[in-house]
């Protein structure tokens, strides 16, 4: 490791902070590599060893590290006792805390431990040759100890192998519920979520018992793997109670901290904040040149490359998620296979062909990231083989339920009514097509509604994306009065159909007037009274209502087609305002 002034500044200003001082994760490594008591005494044992030479230059250092850092005393009170200016005396300090720095790094490289270049590039292999790695990580174990283990836990679990229980009885110490998180994990990765909810109870009660470092690491990892959970069953709020959770307890590591800046970016993706998910990323790539992590790099590739896609940006998608296909596929193999997905997609939308990653969907048959790639396979499929494709989506549909995996189940729900509509299975293309939205829109994951009914083979015009017929109006009214009642809002269903209805009307043009029934638009003139201004209030709820609405129907078509539509929809909404019934 590398010892920054400013980190051992850091980990010197804690000594007379207990609480802070068994959080620090320097001083956590620092203990364990004395295999000292405390991370205390493991820091008093670095001061005597860095200024251990009997010249009274070292003394004199000692002193001014003894008096500030152990004892307490103010530095302007230091420099007066040892007759000093004060210029003099932060030249002397920064002295000292170079010496310790000096000191830490020939402690944590000392040649006498025969050189942990085997170790260190065993670890360096291990995301290109996993099967090596975890041979010879497993090895050395019995020497370098429980960090080892660990590694070699990790790279058995990535790459699909059994974790065998003598690797798992190396781990000691905090290093083995990390140990059981990852294979909990891995569990995730095979499609047995059951195994990942068995044993978290046991690494909560261990987890009671840890304290400091060890404590945060731990929790860091349970909540990184809850957040994968949640991600599994498309639940938004979970996710981002996991993300809050990652930021907390990151604490001053700065590669936990960018793991949790991560998954922040993603969330903000997740929940359509672009803005804010573009920020981070920005940050982000300033990290990873500071960091030079592997890990961190491929996952903020990924993380681009969703926010490319929302953007419209194809191309740059696609690119990007080479990239992390290639980083991650021992790393974090999940990621590796969303990628491998959302390549699919990109190039569905940009007119080129893709294969599916037979590799890493043999190694995770069950997983319901493979769910997706074969939702985003049929797709591709089905303009030249529907009834290939058609098989393909519903072993997509059904592993997504299985799997609990409601969002792919979404997108294997919208590739189903494609393939229908290629099959030229119209009435089972339109009903698919509405439960489809109906699905999605519940999820509020972008994520998943982009290109949810969308395929670039089929009509992509803002009219012929609608089915407007009764069933299709009452869907998206039913909606619409959930929106409204989730404001306070209770105008009743006849109000609202009325409402899309008119909406509908202007944004789609006078094609759409054709095809909506005649009921329905008469129904809907019928409905609204004359002129009655809407109060203050009412407008302050119907607004964001509408709103959201229009984004939500604007997922039926392509995307280039959305923000005309939105702006027409809306245009016509303002004058609902004075057509409110009494």
């Amino acid at each position: 490791m590398s010892w920054s002034g400013q980190q051992m500044r850091r980990l010197l200003a804690c000594l007379d902070r207990p609480q802070d001082l068994v959080r620090s994760h320097l001083g956590l490594q620092l203990q364990e590599a004395l295999g000292a008591d405390s991370i205390r005494e493991a820091v008093l044992w670095l001061v005597n060893r860095a200024f251990q030479e009997p010249t009274p230059h070292h003394a004199l250092l000692r002193n001014i590290i003894t008096r500030c850092d152990v004892e307490g005393q103010k530095g302007s009170h230091v420099a007066r006792a040892l007759n000093v200016s004060a210029r003099t005396f932060f030249r002397l300090r920064a002295d000292a805390i170079a010496m310790l720095e000096q000191t830490a790094e020939q402690l944590l490289r000392r040649p006498e431990q025969r050189t942990d270049f085997k170790y260190e590039i065993s670890r360096m292999i291990s995301p290109v040759q996993p099967q090596t790695a975890a041979h010879l990580l497993e090895r050395e174990a019995d020497r370098v100890g429980s960090r080892a283990a660990y590694d070699a836990v990790c790279a058995c679990a990535r790459n699909g192998q059994e974790v065998p229980a003598t690797l798992l009885d190396k781990c000691v110490g905090y290093w083995k519920p990390l140990a059981q998180l990852e294979i909990a994990r891995t569990n995730l990765n095979h499609g047995d979520p059951e195994r990942y909810q068995a044993v978290r109870p046991a690494i909560l009660e261990t987890l009671a018992g840890l304290t400091g470092a060890a404590r945060t690491r731990v929790a860091f990892e349970l909540a990184y793997v809850d957040r994968l959970n949640a991600i599994r069953q498309c639940d938004i709020q979970a996710s981002a109670d996991a993300t809050a959770r990652l930021r907390k307890e990151a604490g001053t590591d700065l590669r936990l901290q960018a793991l949790a800046l991560v998954c922040q970016a993603e969330q903000a993706c997740d929940e359509g904040e672009l803005g804010v998910a573009s920020a981070l990323l920005d940050e982000l790539q300033t990290i990873c040149l500071r960091l030079n992590d592997f890990r961190i790099y491929a996952r903020t590739s990924h993380v681009t490359s969703i926010l490319k896609l929302l953007q419209g940006n194809y191309a740059e998608a696609r690119d990007l998620c080479d990239v992390t296909v290639a980083a991650l596929g021992n790393v974090e193999p999940e990621f590796a296979a969303c990628a491998s997905a959302l390549a699919g997609r990109a190039d569905l939308l940009l007119g080129n062909t893709w294969e599916r990653p037979g590799e890493l969907c043999k190694r995770f048959p069950q997983s319901y990231v493979t769910a997706l790639i074969d939702a985003v396979w049929a797709r591709h499929v089905a303009s030249s083989d529907a009834k290939r494709a058609l098989a393909i989506a519903q072993r997509s549909a059904d592993l997504a339920s299985a799997q609990g995996a409601r969002g792919v189940g979404a997108y294997a729900s919208g590739t189903l009514a494609i393939v229908y509509e290629f099959l030229g299975n119209t009435e089972d293309a339109r009903r698919q097509r509405v439960l489809t939205w109906e699905l999605g829109v519940q999820l509020r994951r972008p994520f998943y509604l982009y290109d949810l009914l969308v395929h670039p083979a089929l009509p992509g015009n803002a009219v012929s994306a609608f089915d407007l017929d009764e069933f299709t109006i009452a869907v998206l009214s039913r909606r619409f009065v959930e929106l409204l009642a989730d404001a306070g809002e209770n105008p009743g269903p006849r109000w609202a159909t009325a409402a899309l209805v008119k909406c509908l009307e202007a944004a789609l043009g006078q094609v759409a007037r054709k095809r909506l029934s005649l009921p329905l638009r008469d129904r809907a003139h019928e409905t609204s009274p004359p002129a009655r201004r809407a109060a203050p209030l009412q407008r302050q709820v119907l607004t964001p209502c509408l709103d959201q609405i229009a984004v939500e129907i604007a997922y039926w078509l392509p995307p280039a087609h959305r923000s005309g539509f939105t702006s027409r929809f809306l245009a016509a909404a303002s004058d609902l305002f004075e057509a409110r019934p009494a």
